[in-house]
């Protein structure tokens, strides 16, 4: 399976300091955003296309 987020994860970090090389708020986002291609790329969630029913909440 793939782990996008874990291997983004893995490039940010910056190997002297041990920290991402990005600012806390834009590393969350992309973090976030590849944990949910993680979890597209595993059949796992999908966007809801027209017509389809939605659970409110």
């Amino acid at each position: 399976m793939a782990q996008i987020a874990e291997d983004l994860f893995l490039l940010l970090l910056d190997t002297a300091s041990a920290q991402p090389g990005l600012d806390s708020p834009r590393c969350d986002h992309v973090l976030a955003a590849a944990t949910l291609l993680d979890l597209a790329h595993a059949c796992r969630v999908r966007p809801a296309v027209d017509g389809e029913p939605v659970k409110s909440g």
